[in-house]
């Protein structure tokens, strides 16, 4: 194989491809179980809303209006919420606690539909918000770790990108494998989510938000990893358990 054929791996790229499946699982949850809107593709909310103005077609525009709202107040706090965070760190703590909070929104979701055998419409509008807004937060900080080409939410212009960048498109295909593997993960996570729903939709949220805490045990091995070395500073070496010889006294000395 050429050196040109794969780009450098990310050391996010597993964290981030991880996202982009739980990402397929949640509008799969979302538009299969929580009335046809997603809470990750805002494109296609936003095209729900205009067909919803013009057809008399049954189109939960109000539900997807809600949804594009949740993300946007959840993008809109997440870039907030990070905007002073410390520098020098791939993944902050601030990161951390955000995706933390995505897991944990998903977990609440999951034991919703558990306890309560008839969801009244209400508490599936507040999921949708809930979920939908978490997907803003993810989105926020999947930017600032900057996976290229894996945005973990939408995937049009990764496609793009991958076609016109391709070796058939003319171009070199360094990156193929991150862009393509991001596409098939989150078709594979659509699908789960999808089959998953078959056992539930508590079951399906479970499922997740296991996917989530995962990806975030992987952030939060990078980020100590990164702690370590800028305690440690640039070029630091272990240091010896047993004493250097310089470091003896006279009396020591043989």
């Amino acid at each position: 194989m050429s050196q040109g054929r794969r780009a450098p791996r990310h050391p996010l790229q597993t964290a981030a491809f991880l996202l982009t499946f739980g990402t397929g699982m949640f509008d799969a949850i979302s538009y299969l179980g929580l009335d046809r809107v997603f809470t990750a593709n805002m494109t296609g909310n936003i095209v729900l809303l205009g067909m919803g103005l013009t057809t008399d077609q049954d189109i939960p525009v109000r539900l997807a209006a809600i949804a594009l709202a949740g993300f946007a107040v959840g993008a809109l706090a997440a870039a907030r919420f990070l905007r002073r965070q410390p520098t020098g760190l791939q993944v902050p703590l601030r990161s951390l606690l955000l995706i933390g909070a995505l897991a944990v929104l998903t977990a609440a979701s999951a034991v919703a539909f558990l306890v309560v055998p008839e969801v009244p419409r209400a508490l599936l509008v507040g999921i949708t918000a809930a979920l939908s807004a978490g997907m803003g937060m993810q989105a926020v900080v999947a930017k600032r770790f900057g996976v290229p080409d894996v945005s973990t939410v939408v995937l049009t212009m990764t496609l793009t990108s991958w076609m016109s960048e391709s070796r058939l498109g003319g171009g070199t295909g360094v990156h193929s494998f991150r862009r393509g593997g991001a596409i098939v993960l989150m078709a594979a996570g659509a699908a789960a989510g999808g089959g998953l729903l078959l056992l539930g939709d508590a079951v399906a949220l479970a499922a997740a938000a296991a996917v989530v805490l995962t990806a975030l045990a992987l952030m939060t091995r990078s980020h100590l990893v990164a702690r370590r070395t800028a305690v440690a500073g640039p070029g630091t070496t272990p240091v010896p358990d047993r004493q250097p010889t310089a470091a003896r006294s006279p009396a020591q000395a043989p």
